[in-house]
């Protein structure tokens, strides 16, 4: 994993005057990887994260302990250089932990409208972007976030309830038969030694490359023995979907200047919940 890699030459190439013990050789002691989730509980004030393809968790242990805060800032600066596209953050592992110091929430004054939601999303995108643009400026900014993920392009199937009904088709049906078709359906285990292998059964990768050969599926009825095309049920619609965190998006930063009209800040973070 390139971020391993990276935590390894930053540690190796540290300075050894006062950041290493005498009588020690080297200052890494482990590095210890989790791919597609976080680790088990091994601290209390660390929560497991669930699991989730695009999260992996790194944690790095050295011989000396107050080396530790000194590695922070030239790992952090490293792995924002080296590991492009990826969202990381450094932390030493504390008793009592200062997830956000200083948070910026930033929401609309009234309920989204569904009519307006998509512009409302780009609004808030635009304000963040600003406010994001100050914060970076200032001094003494080390990792500066947000707790929205980019938009992530979707393929949306609507399915004509008139249509699918008269051939027998459910929306379980369809849901079924797309998922079988790109994930693939388990249709029994292959037993090696004392492993066993799921066998998945699903189209082929040339099959299955491009969202947009969703077009050519077929979809089985669990009620009727019949196969339909699935745009003779259905229209696919290409999306993009916001994932988020929570209600408002959230900064490591206050400013107001920015703001106008249906928008309005917030002040969060662990200082303000001390007020």
């Amino acid at each position: 994993m390139r971020a391993e890699q990276v935590v390894r030459k930053v540690i190796e190439g540290a300075p050894e005057e006062g950041t290493k013990e005498k009588g020690t050789e080297h200052l890494l002691t482990s590095v210890t990887s989790f791919i597609g989730g976080g680790g088990p509980r091994f601290w209390f004030s660390i929560a497991p994260e669930a699991t989730q393809t695009n999260y992996a968790q790194v944690i790095v242990q050295v011989r000396d302990k107050e080396a530790t805060p000194k590695l922070i800032g030239p790992l952090q600066d490293e792995l924002n250089k080296q590991v492009p596209g990826a969202w990381i953050t450094v932390r030493q592992l504390q008793t009592n932990p200062v997830e956000t110091p200083v948070e910026v929430l930033i929401s609309g004054q009234a309920d989204t409208d569904p009519r307006t939601e998509n512009e409302d999303i780009r609004s808030l995108r635009a304000i963040a972007s600003q406010v994001m643009d100050i914060v970076r400026q200032s001094p003494g900014i080390s990792v500066l976030r947000d707790d929205w993920s980019p938009d992530s392009p979707q393929m949306k199937i609507e399915i004509d309830p008139d249509r699918a009904n008269l051939v027998g088709i459910t929306n379980a049906d369809v849901a079924t038969s797309t998922a079988a078709a790109i994930s693939g359906n388990p249709v029994g285990i292959y037993k090696e030694g004392n492993k066993n292998i799921p066998i998945v059964v699903r189209l082929r990768p040339q099959d299955r490359a491009r969202l947009s050969q969703i077009e050519n599926l077929y979809v089985n009825s669990s009620q009727e023995n019949v196969k339909v095309p699935l745009l003779s049920v259905a229209t696919l619609k290409d999306i993009l979907e916001t994932r988020a965190d929570s209600a408002p998006r959230t900064l490591s930063h206050a400013i107001n200047p920015v703001l106008s009209g249906a928008w309005r800040p917030r002040i969060g973070g662990t200082r303000a919940d001390r007020t």
